[in-house]
């Protein structure tokens, strides 16, 4: 996107915060984009809108209190030597649209 609106390379690898280039033009004579280019080229670019929605207290409290249960009961039956076995039913949904984080 950002090479579409004549962003010098320089400048989308300072954005990105890669190193610079590879070759030894690249390397040598080529400067990093400047804070000021940096800048004039984040105002030039048009994101898409995102549709977000505020968070609110407690969203996903079900679905941590039932993980950390399931943790605890994971451990109990670890200490014991007993072989871990899932309990019955499903664990409590997450709100729409978002997933859990893995880890």
């Amino acid at each position: 996107m950002a090479e579409r609106q004549r962003i010098p390379v320089s400048v989308i690898r300072t954005l990105n915060g890669h190193s610079d280039g590879q070759g030894i033009d690249e390397r040598t004579y080529v400067a990093r984009g400047s804070l000021l280019e940096c800048q004039r080229a984040l105002e030039t670019l048009e994101f898409p809108p995102l549709p977000l929605e505020p968070y609110v207290s407690a969203r996903f409290q079900a679905y941590l209190t039932h993980a950390v249960t399931e943790d605890i009961h994971v451990a109990r039956m670890t200490d014991d030597g007993k072989p871990y076995v899932r309990r019955k039913g499903r664990p409590p949904a997450l709100p729409a649209g978002d997933t859990p984080m893995t880890g």
